[in-house]
């Protein structure tokens, strides 16, 4: 029997339900040019004109797995731009809603953007799914090559949402799905950037609001201090919270030496997400700035775990590495090295380098015996729960997946400790705040969730 792609679908899916709150400006905006333009994944799609003609609303979703990866997705709408927009503004962010979506959202194609150094078709199916292509149904066609790096297709059944055509739509359906090939074969493949946004040297420039709805112009903010550290954060990120009592102590220490602290939540787009924010922001009784995240935002600087935080200066152009994961100890070093560059070449290593040294022994030992962590999620009945979203945690980042119809989440992560959380559940379901440990080694977690 193959093997089921949880990780790669939840991951997937989980895009998809987020487009999907904001679908009606998304599918818009991504629909009006004829081309997309996705320099993440070095990719650049032209949308077939019988789709722009007949107002047909597609869309897309670019994820960076690693940096040797890029995973994307094309889906065209079995409806028009029209269409999603009224059905968005009648029903809005609620269950009914997501119904009409996946009604009328049909998957069109998965594209790999893989650095050549990952080696063979089969290395890339390992890397992406933690199991080897005998192992699954997924196979890789190759489309174009771009200076190291290949661009491929990705088949696999189990990722395509196939929706069954609304009665009387599946004549238009064919006439949609008949322009796919043309598109791909237009395809144009460059270099992906990734998350190059973050190299250092690049000027990190946006234009958003703060939590109270004030705009915010980065080139403004930034030009206030020498130096601004940033953190992205997610409203589900239990260390991203943890960590906020310690930026605001280093707000007020570095200020005096012009040395800012700014916070990036990156799922403000939904508003139950961003009314969680805003209250765990007033919990934790932070006074440096709350920035919502724009869509060009959330594309610019999405990592696939939180926290993430970088430096830049007074002109907005990032300073060295970015630092993943909660580290406190390590923002202070780094900012207090940035204001104070003489007495920090005399002070003792800040603390990244001689970490990493501590600790490459112990990672390496724990890389040999990486594999998958599964979370399986039941209702009292021992039915299997989909749609529950599972939180990951190592001792200093989180990561999420949802899982699939089987109520699986799987996480592909090197043995050690982490801990397990239910951050959200499906509709009739009792939140819960209980912290699950994972085995040592990798294995199963169950988890029953009551009724509520």
């Amino acid at each position: 029997m193959k093997r089921k792609m949880t990780g790669l679908l939840a991951a997937m899916m989980t895009a998809a339900a987020l487009l999907a709150g904001t679908a009606a400006t998304c599918t818009a905006a991504e629909t009006e040019p004829k081309v997309w333009d996705i320099p993440k994944a070095g990719l650049e799609i032209t949308l077939p004109e019988k789709w722009v003609e007949d107002g047909i609303a597609a869309t897309y979703s670019a994820s960076v797995c690693s940096s040797e990866l890029i995973l994307t997705s094309v889906s065209v709408f079995n409806a028009t731009v029209n269409d999603m927009e009224t059905g968005y503004e009648e029903l809005g962010d609620t269950e009914e809603y997501m119904d009409f979506y996946n009604a009328r959202c049909y998957t069109a194609d998965y594209y790999v953007s893989a650095k050549d150094e990952l080696g063979k078709e089969e290395d890339i199916v390992e890397a992406l799914f933690g199991a080897s292509a005998a192992e699954t149904d997924v196979s890789l066609d190759e489309l174009a090559k771009a200076d190291g790096w290949t661009l491929y297709e990705l088949s696999c059944d189990e990722l395509y949402q196939r929706p069954e055509p609304l009665e009387g739509t599946e004549e238009r359906l064919e006439n949609i799905l008949a322009e796919i090939p043309k598109m791909r074969e237009n395809i144009v493949f460059r270099e992906p950037e990734g998350l190059k946004a973050l190299d250092e040297g690049n000027v990190i420039s946006f234009e958003t609001e703060d939590f109270d709805g004030n705009p915010v112009n980065s080139e403004e903010l930034f030009a206030r201090n020498k130096y601004t550290l940033v953190n992205l954060w997610m409203s589900w990120c239990h260390y991203c919270v943890e960590e906020m009592p310690e930026l605001e102590e280093m707000s007020k220490e570095f200020a005096a030496d012009q040395g800012g602290v700014i916070a990036i939540m990156l799922d403000s787009n939904e508003e139950d997400k961003l009314a969680t924010g805003k209250s765990l922001v007033e919990e934790a009784g932070t006074t440096y700035p709350m920035l919502k995240a724009s869509d060009e935002m959330r594309e610019l600087l999405d990592t696939s775990s939180y926290p993430v935080t970088f430096f830049v200066d007074s002109e907005g152009a990032v300073v060295g590495e970015p630092i993943y994961g909660m580290a406190p100890d390590l923002y202070r070093a780094r900012m207090k090295e940035l204001l104070s560059p003489e007495s920090a070449a005399e002070a003792p290593e800040s603390g990244a380098e001689a970490v990493e040294t501590e600790e490459s022994a112990e990672e390496e030992a724990a890389a040999e015996t990486a594999g998958e962590y599964k979370v399986v999620v039941y209702d009292e009945d021992r039915n299997p729960l989909a749609d529950v979203y599972v939180q990951f945690c190592s001792d200093n980042a989180c990561k999420y997946e949802v899982t699939d119809e089987n109520g699986t989440a799987v996480f592909n992560e090197p043995a050690g400790t982490y801990t397990i959380h239910v951050a959200d559940v499906p509709e009739g379901f009792e939140e819960t705040d209980e912290e699950f440990e994972a085995p040592e080694t990798p294995g199963t977690v169950e988890i029953t969730l009551k009724k509520g």
